[in-house]
């Protein structure tokens, strides 16, 4: 089990420095494909952990992240944040070309709400989007609302796909009992193992990468799993996995190693909840999660 154990190490070999001679855009681009007319945030949330690992890496990881959402969003986010490029949606075509990595998911819809009709097509939408990205050969993250919208067949062969669902979405996904899924802080080896088990089963069946989240993650693909503990209660809120979602995003681009990358991923940003505890206790949210990502990053690496 020890060796499954995600530590610091694995995180300070993710990490590569890049040519010190190499110019914007060589160092990785990142297509975000988030957030609708009802959940405004999710995506933003994504974007903003992206950002704020290409940060605190001082640009080791990438220097291009393309957001693609509704006007309404792209308004709104551009008030709020100052490196990244906004796009339409009808424009995810051309950008899809020349990105490395593509997250897609945070805030996008599974079915419309009946009150607002801005959202009658959003679960179309989100299914259409999804399935394009699936049908490329690219690198890509799969969160929140296109986890919900696919069918296990739709990821057969995948093998660049990284998936990041909750136990729920997990059981939903694969039409198993959530209780297949749980962890707690407290679990023992032995339950982490067989949790781990179901999970790697499930990924080498469809030849993708899982990353589960939970009170203890569990990674895993064909070529191994991991395990990755910490965190605390503090992290059982909205916004948390986008935030997750856009960390491994940003490791992405510079690897070709999803397993290595999900349990990056993961490991820090346990540990920037872990920072944030011991300053606020439960007492804090996705935002301050975002914003203890650099430090909780470049205390890792030192």
């Amino acid at each position: 089990m020890s060796d499954n154990l995600v530590t610091e190490d694995l995180i300070k070999k993710v990490v590569k420095i890049p040519d010190p001679d190499s110019h914007k855009g060589q160092n990785g681009r990142i297509l975000i494909i988030g957030s609708s007319p009802l959940f405004h945030g999710a995506g933003g949330l994504a974007l903003s952990s992206t950002l704020e690992t290409i940060n605190a890496f001082a640009s080791l990881t990438n220097d291009m992240v393309y957001f693609a959402s509704t006007p309404e969003n792209l308004q709104y986010l551009k008030g709020r944040q100052q490196a990244f490029i906004g796009i339409t949606r009808d424009q995810i075509d051309n950008y899809l070309r020349v990105v490395n990595v593509v997250l897609i998911g945070p805030g996008l819809m599974r079915e419309e709400e009946p009150n607002l009709k801005e959202t009658k097509n959003e679960p179309f939408i989100t299914k259409e989007l999804t399935l394009k990205v699936l049908s490329l050969d690219k690198k890509s993250v799969l969160d929140a609302g296109s986890l919900q919208v696919i069918s296990p067949e739709d990821l057969k062969g995948k093998s660049k796909v990284i998936i990041t669902p909750h136990r729920k979405e997990m059981a939903n996904l694969f039409d198993m009992d959530e209780m297949d899924f749980i962890t707690s802080y407290k679990s023992s080896d032995e339950e982490i193992n067989k949790v781990a088990e179901k999970v790697q089963a499930l990924a080498k069946d469809l030849g993708i990468t899982i990353l589960l989240k939970g009170p203890i993650d569990i990674v895993a693909n064909k070529d191994g799993w991991y395990y990755s503990k910490g965190g605390n209660a503090g992290m059982a809120k909205g916004g948390t996995g986008d935030v997750l979602a856009g960390v491994v995003a940003a490791l992405y681009t510079n690897s070709d190693n999803p397993l290595e990358v999900s349990a990056a991923g993961s490991y820090i940003t346990k540990k920037a909840g872990e920072a944030l505890w011991e300053e606020k206790l439960m007492l804090y949210n996705a935002t301050d999660l975002v914003n203890a990502l650099a430090e909780t990053i470049v205390k890792i690496l030192k």
